[in-house]
């Protein structure tokens, strides 16, 4: 791409605008690493985590993607990659929205999972999550390559004159690209829609059925007898332990889950009102790609941070990684024997 000379000049607004994609890329992408570190530790108890892992992975690539390769490009002025790479990247592009994407739709059918089949889902072997996921990634892999070979498809490109991504519009409207984005994002948006409704559903069968199984219980053991509550209670005494153990790992393990699927349903909110306001604001070209990038970045931003707000288990497994890295302090203690003053230092996190 030949670029005049007033385009070439790095104006103190690009110094700026790059630097802070990269910082605001880099901040995030730390982020992300803490809490798939997190997950990969609580993977071993609570199963959606496993999915939660692969989901936050797919957001460190687009951070990257939008914010420090497209920094780069900014600070140095240039597209970096030739006209004949611009395939590759564009794979690499979709690559990473795509997995997001459906790696979403994942995650939002664990959640259903969770509520509908609870002890299956929490049996479910870690090597099949990661199966399934690896699976997500391949497909979206493919699709990526295989769209780039249609002569129809619109090569995506980093502006090194602006502050985003573009391409011919022209032909990105008239040759099926935009449409082919339209229908796969719709598709993402509507699956995920779906799947909440069912999530929604299922949680109000669940309530309705233990609300009635209580009143049914109620009613029986004020019609039995005592003999039969006796023969009942030396029947169950045997399974009591057992019982009371997996209630309370379901109890606790739905629990989580809950707070995971509140997560989700908020980050997919809002990643359909940021498509929603990305499609309506009218700024100049350059302005407008930079509130798309941010868009995208701060949207990754808020999946982690939702997911840290919403989930205390997450959060509490995150502060303890952070403590980790912090030396141990030392706090002095003071006891008086036989008229003596001892003093020492306990080591203490």
């Amino acid at each position: 791409m030949q670029l005049s000379e007033e385009d070439l000049s790095l104006s103190y607004v690009d110094i700026i605008v790059g630097v802070f994609y990269i910082v605001y890329a880099a901040l995030g992408i730390g982020l992300h690493l803490i809490e798939i570190i997190a997950c990969s530790k609580l993977s071993h108890r609570f199963n959606g985590f496993r999915f939660i892992a692969h989901y936050s992975t797919a957001d460190i690539l687009l951070l990257f993607q939008y914010g420090i390769w497209d920094g780069i490009v900014i600070l140095t002025k240039s597209e970096i990659i030739t006209r004949q790479q611009r395939q590759i990247v564009n794979v690499f592009i979709n690559f990473t929205w795509w997995s997001s994407s459906y790696l979403s739709i994942v995650v939002t059918l664990t959640r259903l999972l969770s509520i509908v089949i609870p002890l299956k889902f929490l049996r479910m072997r870690m090597l099949t999550s990661h199966y399934i996921c690896i699976g997500t990634w391949a497909i979206a892999l493919v699709q990526s390559y295989t769209v780039t070979l249609f002569p129809w498809y619109a090569d995506i490109h980093y502006n090194a004159k602006g502050y985003g991504m573009t391409c011919n519009w022209s032909a990105y409207a008239l040759s099926g690209t935009q449409m082919y984005y339209f229908a796969f994002n719709g598709f993402t948006i509507l699956t995920n829609l779906l799947l909440y409704v069912a999530v929604m559903i299922a949680l109000l069968n669940k309530t309705q059925r233990r609300h009635l199984n209580g009143e049914s219980r109620s009613m029986g053991c004020a019609s039995s007898n005592a003999r039969k509550r006796k023969i009942f209670a030396v029947k169950s005494l045997s399974n009591m332990a057992a019982s009371f153990y997996s209630d309370k790992v379901i109890k606790c393990s739905r629990s989580v889950e809950l707070s995971l699927l509140l997560s989700c349903f908020v980050n997919w909110l809002i990643a359909v009102i940021g498509q929603i306001a990305i499609n309506l604001i009218s700024f100049d070209n350059r302005w407008r790609e930079f509130i798309v990038m941010l868009t995208f970045m701060t949207q990754c931003w808020m999946n982690t941070i939702m997911r840290l707000f919403l989930s205390a288990v997450l959060l509490r497994k995150v502060k303890q990684i952070l403590m980790g890295y912090f030396p141990k302090t030392q706090k002095p203690c003071v006891v008086q024997t036989d008229g003596f003053v001892r003093i020492w230092t306990s080591g203490i996190r």
